[in-house]
């Protein structure tokens, strides 16, 4: 069992110690500074990455989901950062940790979320090993977005919503449009197009009429 502190060994109104037990008495109501997890990476959530944590043995013990609660708790041992970083499993916890304390020669190997890779590539780098990594449609239009392969990227949107966004928001629109199924989305990226090749064709036009005045202005000169 494992409770996260402060840096400086605090939650609310205590101070905590190794080695010390803290008990609620008899008749007061449970406190938020009694609680623990079971699974170490549930403590980040209280106190993010960088929190101290101990090994704790908890008595009178109201179980929650991620949580749970004590009435009696001894703080056994604070566990080492190598301690810590070797239970770490989940792709967020090993990217917060790469980002915010480092050693991501380890954390690399434990990035398996797609989402996850996506951050890790924008932010730390590795793109030759997190491209592979990216499977869903979501983080798949991000990366085109924000770090680029267009042309890896565009073959995993699969996500009407995201056909939605990469039409609009990168082009190959007439590829995507037959990925959105939300009629509103799709007539919008419809007209899109259209007005696309309307411009296209005035663009043309006027180029050609263009070319037709320097033609002429031409002829005239060389009379």
């Amino acid at each position: 069992m494992y409770k996260s502190f402060n840096t400086d060994m605090t939650i609310g109104g205590y101070q905590f110690e190794v080695g010390k037990t803290y008990e609620i008495e008899e008749g007061e109501e449970l406190k938020f500074e009694f609680e623990f997890c079971r699974d170490i990476q549930d403590c980040f959530r209280s106190h993010g990455i960088k929190s101290r944590i101990c090994e704790i043995k908890a008595e009178d013990i109201i179980e929650g989901d991620y949580k749970s609660v004590c009435r009696k708790i001894t703080i056994v041992r604070e566990l080492s950062q190598k301690e810590i970083m070797d239970k770490i499993t989940e792709s967020s916890h090993a990217f917060w940790w790469a980002k915010i304390i480092g050693n991501p020669e380890v954390m690399i190997d434990k990035i398996t979320d797609s989402y996850h890779a996506y951050l890790w590539a924008r932010d730390i780098g590795n793109l030759d090993v997190m491209i592979d990594r990216v499977t869903d449609s979501y983080s798949a239009y991000l990366w085109a977005l924000n770090i680029g392969n267009q042309d890896v990227m565009i073959d995993r949107i699969t996500d009407s919503e995201d056909a939605y966004y990469w039409a609009r928001n990168i082009g190959n629109r007439e590829v995507m449009i037959d990925r959105i199924t939300y009629e509103g989305q799709r007539k919008e990226i419809e007209k899109i197009i259209k007005e696309k090749v309307l411009n296209n064709s005035i663009n043309a036009r006027s180029i050609d009429h263009s070319l037709f005045l320097a033609m002429k202005i031409k002829e005239k000169n060389n009379v």
